[in-house]
């Protein structure tokens, strides 16, 4: 019974371990920690329109391009131009509307 009981506590400190190291990385993913703070490139925003296909919001520098990406490549859909007040805050849902009443 010993055994078992020193079994089924290690095991649960190293899953314990496991959950905290997996914790602090994604953590630090979300972070600036390990990103470049003169990024010029940033993906603002994305949507996923199929198991495999994406749409990103894409930042360059001072402008922002949509661009879609699939198994065979990615493509630059859309230049969006727009006077934003805050450039940081882009709603995605309302610039894929503004591109489909423009493309209509």
């Amino acid at each position: 019974m010993g055994d078992w009981l020193q079994f089924v506590a290690s095991f649960a400190l190293v899953l314990g371990l496991l959950g905290l190291v997996l914790w602090g990385l994604r953590r630090m993913q979300h972070s600036k920690a390990f990103g470049r703070k003169d990024a010029q490139l940033q993906v603002i925003d994305s949507v996923s329109i199929g198991a495999r296909q994406k749409i990103l919001l894409v930042r360059v520098r001072d402008q922002e391009i949509v661009v879609g990406v699939s198994p065979q490549g990615m493509t630059a859909l859309s230049h969006v131009q727009h006077p934003a007040a805050n450039p940081g805050q882009t709603d995605f849902a309302q610039t894929l509307a503004e591109l489909k009443d423009n493309a209509s």
